[in-house]
């Protein structure tokens, strides 16, 4: 009984934090309501009513009637204090073009007010008016130096824009006026992760788990680089913290899987694929790898209905399924079907050069008319002759011999 009661009255005191000292000793755990209730019947309220009332339902998240006070307060006293807590319920409330309205009104008569000045910055952020923002965040550059906030802001928006140079620096100008900011830190780490700059990286990232072991966006980010450094023992065990955070998704599990695959635990692999499909059945791509698993352990059965179900609700891009799709076929000896998927990889990756290559060596396999395959094999060397050397070996070596045949058939009138 003792902890419910502890539990609303911390909850009362969340719900009901108060502006000023004097509003805390008149609104305690919840009786708010007595209070409103007291101002609301006076019969000519004060200003100090109007705003206390605003005040209240500010707090309490009634934003239209915290509106409604401040606004009849500004009419008695149109103060900047008032205007600007009239401000910042509009943009409470939902209403960005009150508030930069208002905000707008009172940086024109004030620009000293840095206070306004980021709250419009903010504001122009989030309603598009970025080259509004990118303004205000200079002027308050060149206000205050030492803050961190400002160059973070900017650079998130040039980041936005496509600036990605620019918002580097600025994280990194962040990261000098504060170097335990850890938006800046987290950025800087995917800067430079961007840029294959591994040294950097793993500095940045280190630095951010440093100062917080359990952030779950480092913990993922140092998981993901380490598979790509191919130290995939130590990127799982950067999964199982995520793991012991009680965060799981299907990319962690995913890269659990791919980790284990690239380890050739297949049987661990199965299982944490497995896992992400169940959490993400609208992905293509964990359906396939799981798919490419149940290829490798030759149960072909299972790969083929997990590559039906990842082609029917697939991305634009069907290359890869569609060719392991065709790999299957190929291996069953079903050489019809295996030609229709290596067909479909090599058209809908938009120039996939395995879907090609493997076409024609089935072509020739599949087909008695060879032209078929010799076809196939000049248009992946006159395309992709530069794409992989063994490939090319291969489909050269392919044209001479199938040429030559026809020639001696009589099927072709001279022999190159």
């Amino acid at each position: 009984m003792k902890k419910l009661l502890w539990f609303v009255l911390v909850l009362h005191g969340v719900c009901v934090l108060p502006q000023s000292t004097s509003l805390i000793e008149k609104v305690t755990q919840g009786d708010y309501q007595v209070r409103l209730t007291e101002l609301e019947v006076k019969e000519q309220p004060l200003l100090k009513d109007f705003t206390e009332k605003a005040a209240i339902y500010y707090q309490i998240g009634h934003y239209n009637k915290a509106i409604y006070n401040y606004k009849k307060a500004f009419e008695m006293d149109p103060t900047e204090a008032i205007q600007i807590k009239l401000a910042k319920s509009y943009h409470a409330g939902g209403m960005a073009k009150n508030a930069i309205l208002l905000y707008e009104q009172v940086f024109v008569k004030d620009s000293s007010n840095l206070l306004v000045a980021n709250q419009l910055a903010r504001l122009y952020s989030s309603t598009r008016k970025k080259k509004h923002a990118i303004k205000i965040y200079q002027f308050l550059l060149k206000k205050d130096k030492t803050n961190p906030y400002y160059s973070y802001q900017l650079g998130k928006i040039y980041k936005k824009q496509g600036r990605f140079y620019i918002s580097g620096q600025l994280f990194l100008d962040a990261y000098k006026r504060d170097t335990v900011h850890m938006s800046s830190i987290f950025e800087l780490a995917k800067f430079y992760k961007t840029l294959k700059f591994s040294d950097s990286t793993n500095l940045f990232i280190d630095k951010g788990l440093a100062l917080d072991p359990t952030h779950l966006n480092f913990l993922q980010l140092k998981a993901s680089v380490l598979f790509k450094d191919k130290k995939y023992t130590q990127s799982i065990r950067y999964c199982n913290i995520l793991d012991s955070l009680r965060f799981s998704n299907a990319p962690i599990n995913s890269l659990k899987g791919a980790c284990f695959e690239k380890m050739n635990q297949l049987d661990s692999a199965q299982v944490y694929y497995g896992k992400a499909v169940q959490m993400d059945r609208q992905s293509m791509e964990y359906a396939y790898k799981l798919a490419n698993i149940y290829h490798k352990k030759k149960d072909f059965k299972q790969a083929k209905i997990l590559l039906m179900l990842s082609l029917f609700g697939a991305e634009p891009d069907l290359s890869a399924p569609q060719f392991l799709y065709a790999t299957i076929f190929q291996e069953e000896k079903d050489f019809k079907k295996a030609i229709v998927y290596f067909k479909k990889s090599y058209q809908s990756g938009n120039g996939f050069y395995k879907g090609l290559f493997q076409w024609a060596v089935t072509a020739e396999a599949y087909y008695k008319d060879k032209k078929i395959a010799l076809g196939l094999y000049e248009k992946y060397v006159d395309r992709f002759e530069s794409r992989d050397e063994v490939f090319t070996k291969y489909a050269k070596q392919r044209i001479t011999n199938i040429r030559k045949k026809l020639f001696l058939k009589g099927e072709l009138k001279e022999e190159i």
